[in-house]
């Protein structure tokens, strides 16, 4: 009984971690491709400076840590399915690199450059979803240990949640890939909280930037111009691709004076894979085609002497039957049936089969004539024609 008992333990265990801390299938996240992109979010302003935006109208989130060593505690975050939510490491990391809720510092294994959320971190987050609130079950912070200067670029976190969202497939947004992607140039949107309040701003995608000393890599960052607000960090860098809204970046620096320079994004298509691992979100499969190349044989004419072929026997609709030589009557000693005439009674359509010698050959060569009325309706000899043909020319050769 005790035994029993104990098998039954660890699967409802089972079950509640696979419930809590499971991945995206393939069948979830191929849904989520067909349906993310479908809403946009509110964009009222015109240029960088930023217009208001009330946050229960969109699908953006609130990432809070309540108890914290920081003056902030406050970041956007945004679904990317329903189970996982993107944002910054800003409201659990501080710029010295110290766990931001118990001040101890920020260890991470650089062999794989991400870094786990620890345990007491993820029980005193918060996400907020329309005055919904959900717990995170567990986190990752990608690229931790890749930083030039922690205290203003943060990196991307994602963060998966207990329990789902189900929210609308199509309030997701699409995520930029290998195929999908703003160009150099493109009008993109930025979403951001500014003291507390969401504001949308307009802005434009001046370059991609590698971090330095890095080549032959796909660029760390996504640079706009700039605009002026205060820890505003973890919101999304929306393009409408072909009527899709595609999160390009994911905000990692908040200049908040006048002198400083333009905006970096966390590059989506750099972490794309990161995140698929990860969670199950992942991009669409490119299919990849082979060329096969089929081996060719040349295969030389046969070679048939000029003693054995006799044009004379062979009829041509374009050869006027004057010009054929009079027909040889058949051997009458011969033991094949050298000569056959069928006449179908249920069929008009009569056909021949003769078998001719060749006096300089010694040879016998098959010739099959058809009556005017060989063919029928659709064009072709009828099955039993076909059969018996076959049949004759066996019993011949």
């Amino acid at each position: 009984m005790m035994k029993l008992q104990s098998i039954i333990l660890v699967l409802i265990c089972g079950v509640v971690y696979q419930a809590s801390c499971l991945k995206l299938n393939d069948l979830e996240n191929e849904k989520r491709l067909n349906f993310c992109g479908g809403r946009f979010l509110p964009q009222p302003s015109q240029n960088a400076r930023g217009v208001n935006v009330n946050l229960d109208e969109t699908w953006l989130v609130s990432v809070e840590q309540v108890q914290t060593k920081l003056d902030h505690t406050l970041s956007v975050g945004f679904p990317i399915s329903q189970r996982h939510i993107l944002t910054s490491s800003q409201v659990v990391i501080t710029g010295s690199q110290q766990w931001a809720l118990d001040g101890t510092t920020f260890h991470v294994n650089c062999t794989n450059y991400h870094a786990e959320v620890p345990a007491n971190t993820i029980d005193n987050l918060f996400i907020t979803m329309a005055q919904q609130e959900f717990r995170v079950a567990r986190g990752r912070i990608f690229f931790a240990c890749k930083t030039e200067h922690p205290h203003k670029m943060f990196h991307a976190m994602l963060l998966e949640l207990s329990m789902p969202i189900n929210m609308n497939d199509s309030y997701i947004p699409c995520l930029a890939d290998d195929i999908t992607n703003a160009p150099v140039g493109s009008i993109v949107h930025s979403y951001g909280f500014d003291h507390r309040k969401l504001k949308h701003h307009r802005v434009k995608i001046g370059s991609f930037k590698q971090e330095n000393g890095e080549t032959g890599v796909i660029p760390r960052w996504v640079y706009t111009n700039k605009y002026k607000v205060e820890l505003d960090r973890g919101g999304p860098l929306i393009y409408n691709s072909s009527g899709k809204a595609v999160v390009v970046g994911i905000k990692a620096s908040s200049p908040h004076d006048e002198g400083a320079s333009g905006v970096y994004f966390n590059n989506m298509i750099r972490i794309q894979h990161d995140i698929c691992d990860y969670s199950g979100v992942c991009p669409p499969i490119i299919p990849t085609t082979t060329t096969t190349t089929t081996p060719t044989t040349t295969v030389p004419p046969p070679t048939t002497s000029p003693l054995t072929q006799n044009t004379d026997i062979l009829e041509s609709s374009t050869i006027s039957n004057s010009l054929i030589s009079p027909r040889i009557p058949p051997n009458p000693n011969s033991n094949l049936t050298d000569y056959v005439e069928t006449d179908f009674e249920e069929s008009e359509k009569d056909f021949k089969v003769e078998v001719e010698y060749v006096d300089e050959l010694d040879e016998r060569e098959l010739e099959v004539y058809f009556e005017r009325d060989k063919f029928n309706g659709s064009g072709g000899i009828k099955m039993d024609v076909n059969l018996f043909l076959i049949f004759m020319i066996w019993r011949v050769f």
